[in-house]
């Protein structure tokens, strides 16, 4: 694995992206570390759940839009900033925003509004998740956002579940400009129980990429998510970030399970990181920045993203 020193800060071109989620809920984010991205995605966008008819909820959670001002403030030159609509918990009303084309006119409409209003780059799209039968209507929701957001030249994502692709209609990949894959949350494990491994293993990146260019996505759109949070071994539903982990327990860069939680070390994200340069995939998605050391910091995760893609010299 390759080391950094905390004191140059020299960054170069790279064919891949960085994209860094960052918590709506949060009441401080690290706007410094966007250095480190090429984009990055504020959650807490909604649907409003009340109208059901495509229009959006900006109330439901309240720091969202002063995250968005501070980090377009905040932004370097080459950072783009989005935001995600959706998430765990926040999908309710994607079935009805996508079920007919006035309301799929409206959240297209509304979406695209918001993104020119705030100067955002575009929107990430998290419907967790279309149930077997809504996966037509999840390709006419993408179109219409296509082509509203077509006009303005806005990046239109998604991110979506580790094994969920051949579930959808391939007419959807030309639509999207990058797919996030959520590559971590694997052996779940009933309370009580011991995990069966890491909840975001090597080998696990290493297949899901391939299975996913099965689905006749580009290999330059397929996005890997990685981890910046570690899960309980004993009690799967226990998470941690990792700059606790290391502030508690000082980890040497190889380990990936200690105090009880396993979790991706600094090898382990370089590991990924440089299988996605070298395989040409279309980059790496971190979920989320905030559970980071700070950018400086020699074992700072993104770091170790940034010199693994040649980015950071």
């Amino acid at each position: 694995m390759s080391s950094s020193s905390t004191t140059q800060q020299i960054f170069v071109e790279s064919e891949q992206k960085i994209i860094g989620y960052f918590a709506a809920w949060r009441e401080v984010l690290p706007s410094e570390s966007m250095l480190g991205l090429t984009h990055a995605i504020v959650t807490g966008l909604r649907i409003d759940t009340q109208k059901l008819d495509g229009s959006l909820d900006t109330t439901s959670n309240p720091r969202m839009m002063d995250h968005i001002r501070v980090m377009n403030l905040a932004k370097p030159k080459n950072t783009k900033i989005m935001v995600m609509v959706g998430g765990w918990g926040g999908s309710e009303g994607f079935s009805e925003a996508a079920s007919t084309e006035a309301n799929r006119k409206n959240f297209a409409q509304n979406l695209t509004s918001f993104c020119l209003n705030h100067q955002l780059a575009g929107a990430d799209i998290d419907w967790e998740f279309p149930s077997n039968d809504e996966f037509e209507t999840y390709l006419l929701m993408i179109q219409e956002l296509r082509t509203e957001f077509d006009k303005h030249g806005l990046l239109l994502t998604a991110a979506l579940g580790q094994d969920y692709g051949h579930l959808f209609l391939k007419e959807t990949w030309p639509l999207l400009d990058w797919v996030n894959i959520m590559a971590y949350d694997m052996n779940w494990a009933a309370p009580g129980k011991r995990m069966g491994g890491n909840h975001a293993p090597v080998d696990l990146a290493q297949s899901l990429l391939p299975k996913w260019e099965n689905y006749d996505i580009p290999k330059n759109k397929l996005i890997l998510g990685l981890p910046f949070y570690g899960r309980e071994t004993q009690s799967w539903a226990t998470a941690d970030s990792y700059a606790n982990i290391y502030q508690q327990y000082y980890p040497q860069d190889s380990d990936d399970e200690l105090g009880g939680f396993n979790y991706n070390g600094p090898q382990t994200i370089f590991t990924k990181s440089k299988y996605v340069a070298e395989n040409k995939y279309g980059g790496v998605m971190i979920w989320e920045i905030p559970h980071d050391l700070e950018f400086t910091h020699e074992k700072s995760l993104l770091r170790q993203v940034n010199i693994a893609l040649g980015r950071l010299q």
